[in-house]
């Protein structure tokens, strides 16, 4: 009841039933596009449908850096709908979410039984642990805006969900490792074509667990581990070859901010310099930065949501203008801005009140291959240059593996949490960040819509054309580039 729940509510907000909004979101429509393009046997698309979210070739050829493992729901559902008038991009990011959330429901569930039996009379249970699931991780705020920045996202969330639920079988459920390899190669695998800083720690925690399996099973575990390793490479050899479609170099994932070879689509069309703060940052700093994970981490966890009202967050713009000073160089913050630990609240007090435990602390030692996966993923996160919500699920996993793994502490203390006065102080906490999450969930629908004038507004075909000769494209170009 709570799954199917869940699944209703986030299908209203990700089909835009509610909120309502006037301006439709940008990038709706662009791996549909890709889709088509692919059909035809090309990987770019026009500067009208990319705009300046694209990476361009000098002549104009623009393509998508982000991954394509979201045309998996194209390929599978594409020839249902006319993609020229409906777009997948809802559905997708719709589909994806509900995956994640409904693998740490199924998870959560089953650890539940297993470690707290006397759950099955507790009337408040599944209802909380419904709303723990649906409502306090990233699956809500992912679905509410199906631009395209989230069809990747969503990817991610899910596949992170599924290697964390095939480890947990394994570690705590009695499921087969053999299983668990595989199917943890499998979800690092489609990662990789979603989110790559997420991949790395998921590529990570599975070859980890693959190391474990040969040191303990030996030549039981070989053929296992070979197939696991042929899933990775497999995937790894797919991404490199796309790079070096796209970007003219396997290592290449992006274009650059410098003249030459696939350029960032805001200084390929003026908007943005080599001299600008951020190119400038990357360029000194690099990309990604370890000496920015302790300020970034600040501001991830903690930035206060606009209802706390102005002085907090002057005082975080402070702190964090201050760590800039340091020589750390320009780091950019987005709105909406709210701290993860307002959002995921419940599951950081009860990691907290497991790591007073000794099962808690064995446990995490031999769930060592997710846990450091999931933390190089959340190192590689904070490192990064710009600090965005969309950035904080890709911090989730982490925190779901130290809940998943200290879980099997913590559960048999909820009997006693739940059946006196403490009851009320639980909900109250699964309420707080119930109501951050919607709060923040409406305002960030508002995210990345196509507002006249804005960033994300449309391109005309007129529009277009006039930047395009203005940037010197030669004119046998401008109609392919600009083509509608």
């Amino acid at each position: 009841m709570g799954a199917a729940l869940g699944v209703f509510i986030y299908g209203l907000l990700a089909f835009g039933i509610w909120p309502h909004h006037d301006f439709p979101l940008f990038g709706a429509n662009i791996y549909d596009r890709y889709y088509l393009a692919m059909l035809e046997g090309r990987f770019d698309l026009p500067a009208t449908v990319l705009r300046y979210e694209g990476h361009y070739a000098p002549d104009g050829t623009g393509y998508l850096y982000h991954g394509v493992a979201p045309l998996l729901t194209r390929f599978a559902f594409a020839w249902l709908v006319p993609l020229d008038r409906i777009s997948l991009a809802p559905f997708s990011v719709w589909f994806w979410a509900c995956l994640g959330s409904l693998f740490y429901h199924k998870l959560f569930h089953d650890l539940t039984i297993r470690y707290w039996p006397q759950a099955k009379e507790t009337r408040w249970c599944s209802l909380l642990l419904a709303a723990l699931v649906w409502f306090a991780t990233p699956g809500l705020l992912i679905a509410v805006n199906p631009a395209l920045f989230h069809e990747p996202i969503a990817v991610g969330y899910a596949a992170s969900a599924g290697l964390l639920y095939a480890f947990a079988r394994w570690r705590f459920l009695g499921g087969s490792w053999v299983f668990a390899v595989i199917a943890m190669a499998a979800w690092a695998a489609l990662s990789l074509h979603a989110r790559p800083n997420l991949a790395i720690g998921l590529y990570a925690a599975t070859l980890l667990m693959c190391l474990g399996m040969l040191f303990e099973h030996r030549r039981q575990a070989l053929l296992s581990v070979v197939v696991a390793f042929s899933i990775l490479g497999a995937s790894g050899l797919g991404y490199l070859a796309l790079n070096q479609i796209k970007f003219g170099a396997a290592g290449a994932t992006h274009g650059s901010f410098s003249e030459g070879g696939v350029q960032y689509g805001p200084v390929f069309w003026g908007l943005e310099d080599e001299s600008s703060d951020r190119a400038k940052a990357f360029a000194k700093h690099g990309k990604f930065n370890i000496r920015r994970i302790p300020s970034n981490l600040a501001v991830y966890a903690l930035d206060p949501p606009p209802t706390f009202g102005e002085t907090p967050i002057r005082m975080m713009n402070a702190l964090h203008e201050k760590a800039m000073a340091s020589g750390l160089g320009f780091i950019r913050i987005e709105n909406p801005r709210i701290g993860f630990v307002f959002l995921w609240l419940p599951w950081l007090v009860m990691i907290a009140a497991a790591l007073g435990t000794r099962l808690a602390w064995q446990s995490m030692k031999s769930s060592l291959p997710v846990l450091a996966g999931t933390a190089i993923s959340a190192g590689l996160t904070l490192s990064y240059a710009t600090i965005a919500l969309r950035y904080r699920f890709d911090l989730w996993p982490f925190v779901a593996a130290l809940a998943v793994v200290t879980y099997p502490a913590v559960a048999p203390r909820l009997s006693a949490w739940l059946a006196d006065g403490r009851r009320i102080v639980a909900i109250a906490v699964l309420v707080f960040s119930m109501n951050m999450a919607l709060v923040t969930a409406v305002s960030y629908s508002q995210s990345f819509r196509e507002e006249p004038g804005g960033f994300f507004a449309p391109w005309s075909g007129e529009v277009c054309r006039g930047r395009a000769m203005a940037k010197g494209l030669p004119a046998g170009r401008i109609d392919a580039v600009c083509m509608k």
